[in-house]
């Protein structure tokens, strides 16, 4: 009777343990995208990669971290000797005649809305329009002409122009945005600045734009309403090499910071105290080669992708800033060689990063405790396009990462 009894018992503990079994090894194999915290991804959210040899933007879903299409900048006459050669595929770019697209596609920007990617290609000195929603191009189909090596495109805070630097030259190419969507091919108005301008962010009352250099060792800071200079920063003790390449001003809108590539450092400076100077300088390991830098949401902390690839792990870091006491916290490995593009989504839980010698996209969970220990989930394959001819182009050497949001 008491063996009769303790059958169904055993039964049912042993059928609850099967289904507890079940479950566990379910979870173990969802995707990892499900790591990250609920309502963190939006279904209209999408991360755009610049790739500067392939000339193409990998679009990838970070709902299923995987590439949802590849965006062609590319211009081929299809006819056999101007179509593309995949042994050559950057002389085919820049050599072949009647080839008519763009050539090293680079850096990246959003419109405030999130409804138009803006980015340029710098050997082809243009920029080119995207719609975000149908990932197609817009405006004119060969470009917007801007001048000699074109680095970044900004948008204004009202979304009206961009401001494009122009490296090459020493001035900021604004278009202004209905024209260009109306297929004007031109710019339409100049701002003359410091000597190679690398890139632009304005202030968060969108009344200053910071300029960076990449042939000086100056920030320009230029009133947004007269276009004019207003102020210039000597950066001469932080980046005595003058190569400044990346700009952007923190969460609270209270300090920008400038990273000097060739010197290993970043300078802080405040944005709202007359006259502007250097509020600290971060000075990284020698040769780590910082690009660029993202902000977590509370503007605690900041990550910073290095080029340099360690030799034991062959692969580069980011490094984790404290912002308040411009202390570095630590270094992760970024999973790639030569970590460039970097950002975040909005809620701050998400961290994306590309790489220049690796064609992958490395994600990291920043949220909670994670957010000073950068918790690395998975590194999706960017994937390629098949040209008209057939042929096979590989989506390679990722420099700008935008995680972008379309506003309903």
């Amino acid at each position: 009777m008491k063996n009769s009894c303790k059958s169904p018992f055993l039964l049912a503990i042993t059928i609850m343990i099967f289904f507890l079994s079940l479950i566990i090894i379910i979870s173990l194999s969802e995707p990892a995208q499900y790591s990250f915290a609920q309502g963190s991804i939006q279904k209209q959210d999408r991360v755009f990669v610049a790739n500067e040899l392939s000339n193409t933007i990998s679009v990838i879903d970070p709902k299923n971290n995987s590439v949802e299409k590849t965006i062609d900048l590319t211009g081929f006459d299809n006819r056999k000797p101007f179509a593309f050669n995949s042994s050559k595929p950057l002389l085919s770019m820049s050599l072949t005649p009647l080839y008519k697209g763009a050539i090293f596609v680079h850096g990246m920007n959003s419109s405030p809305d999130g409804k138009i990617v803006a980015v340029t290609a710098r050997g082809s000195s243009n920029i080119y329009l995207i719609n975000a929603s149908t990932l197609e191009v817009i405006g004119p189909k060969t470009g917007i002409f801007v001048g000699r090596e074109p680095h970044v495109p900004t948008f204004t805070n009202d979304g009206n122009s961009i401001w494009v630097t122009v490296r090459g030259s020493n001035y900021i190419a604004i278009i202004d945005l209905n024209e260009a969507l109306a297929n004007r091919p031109f710019y339409s108005k100049t701002i003359y600045t410091i000597d190679g301008p690398s890139m632009i962010w304005f202030s968060k009352d969108g009344k200053l734009a910071f300029v960076g250099s990449q042939k000086e060792s100056r920030m320009d800071i230029i009133d947004t309403a007269s276009m004019k200079s207003i102020a210039i920063v000597n950066l001469t003790s932080a980046d005595p090499s003058a190569f400044s390449p990346f700009v952007k001003v923190v969460p609270n809108g209270k300090e920008v910071w400038i990273v000097h590539k060739n010197s290993d450092s970043i300078s802080s400076i405040k944005t709202d105290k007359k006259p502007f100077t250097i509020l600290s300088t971060i000075n990284l390991k020698k040769g780590d080669k910082p690009n660029h830098i993202e902000f977590s949401k509370d503007g605690k902390n900041a990550y910073v992708t290095l080029a340099n690839v360690n030799k034991t792990t062959n692969s580069s870091s980011i490094a984790i800033i404290d912002t308040i006491d411009k202390s570095i916290l630590g270094y992760r490995n970024s999973h790639g060689k030569e970590s460039h593009g970097i950002w975040a989504n909005p809620e701050g839980t998400n961290l994306y990063i590309g790489h220049e010698r690796t064609p992958r996209l490395s994600v990291f969970d920043i949220s909670g405790s994670n957010q000073i220990n950068p918790n690395y989930i998975t590194n999706i394959p960017l994937g390629n396009i098949t040209m008209l001819n057939g042929q096979v182009l590989q989506n390679e050497k990722s420099i700008d990462v935008i995680y972008n949001r379309i506003q309903k």
